[in-house]
């Protein structure tokens, strides 16, 4: 991802709403579940740690990574393929 679309040139509205979740953790928690792809929640790591590189958040943040990883490997396996 370019440094340019991490400090908010050139996003599109999907981009701007997430990056607007990382204001605080009041914004970020009520929307972390919903949060459906692993690009997204990629994203939102890289803008933090591009901006406030705050550890609780990035924690949370690639807890939630690791859970869309596991679905979608396991996902893979059921359809006979490695997730490697």
């Amino acid at each position: 991802m370019e440094q340019g679309k991490l400090s908010g040139a050139g996003l599109d509205d999907r981009e701007s709403g997430l990056l607007s979740s990382l204001n605080s953790w009041a914004t970020l928690h009520p929307i972390l579940n919903t949060l459906n792809t692993e690009e997204d929640v990629k994203f939102l790591m890289r803008s933090e740690l591009g901006n406030k590189n705050r550890i609780r958040i990035l924690d949370r943040l690639y807890s939630r990574y690791n859970v869309l990883r596991r679905e979608r490997e396991r996902r893979e396996l059921s359809d006979g393929k490695l997730p490697f």
